[in-house]
């Protein structure tokens, strides 16, 4: 997966035009709780459950602490 397609696949579950790398849970608005579960779900479908393994990853706060994690696990390039 690409750091490309983590991004307009959070823009999907955030419910927004696009999602930059430097975005955060104070620039989104939809970024409340209900918007970190949508993240979860995405990611967790879209990695085929590889992503529910990595510890923190649901209490990041930022779009660079997801990408940070991911690349951490392998699963992003």
């Amino acid at each position: 997966m690409t750091v490309i397609q983590v991004l307009e696949e959070l823009a999907v579950a955030l419910e927004v035009a696009d999602v930059l790398e430097s975005d955060t849970e104070s620039s989104i608005d939809t970024w409340d709780s209900l918007g970190q579960i949508a993240i979860q779900t995405r990611l967790s479908i879209l990695t085929n459950g590889a992503s529910d393994e990595i510890q923190g990853l649901a209490m990041a706060e930022s779009v660079s602490e997801i990408l940070e994690s991911l690349r951490k696990f392998g699963i992003v390039k």
